[in-house]
């Protein structure tokens, strides 16, 4: 075979190979747009009762301190999306306007969707448990910043300011 002949079928194999990863790579990337619009799908708005919890409980559970519980008006979501599982608080601050959203990572350890999609039941477990702050300083709109798989990784301010990323475990 000529030199010519194997220099074409090498490229073809590179560039074939190079298409396929391509393709499989972004039919696993997650859409990180979507994983901090709250209103869309992948996202349910749920109460404390929706998890057997009480407000005071999901305060607790979400490692949200009394002072903030009182401060902020907050709203609940779970996330079950491209293998994230999370419960999110996002409030807004009554006082100041501040923005503080908390995500407890790997929520399916703790809650289980029943087969009523919209219900989800609180499990108890001993697991130790990721939770990620972004607060705003000031700030009155923040949101995770995540990495291709969808892992939160920080957090940035929609407006303007800055808004302050803390993990915390346990």
């Amino acid at each position: 075979m000529k030199k010519p002949a194997k220099y074409f079928i090498a490229f073809s194999f590179i560039t074939l190979t190079i298409i396929v990863i391509l393709l499989f790579n972004n039919q696993h990337k997650i859409d990180r747009n979507l994983l901090n619009d709250y209103s869309s799908d992948i996202y349910t708005q749920v109460t404390p009762e929706d998890l057997g919890m009480t407000k005071a409980e999901m305060f607790h559970t979400l490692r949200i301190s009394n002072e903030k519980s009182s401060e902020y008006d907050f709203k609940f979501y779970m996330l079950d999306y491209g293998g994230l599982s999370e419960l999110h608080a996002k409030g807004i601050s009554s006082v100041d306007g501040n923005c503080y959203n908390i995500a407890m990572v790997n929520a399916d350890r703790y809650i289980s969707r029943t087969k009523e999609a919209s219900f989800f039941m609180f499990i108890q477990s001993d697991l130790p448990q990721v939770y990620h702050q972004c607060e705003g300083d000031p700030c009155e709109s923040c949101t995770f910043e995540r990495d291709n798989d969808g892992e939160i990784n920080g957090c940035d301010c929609n407006t303007y300011g800055q808004c302050n990323h803390t993990i915390i475990s346990g």
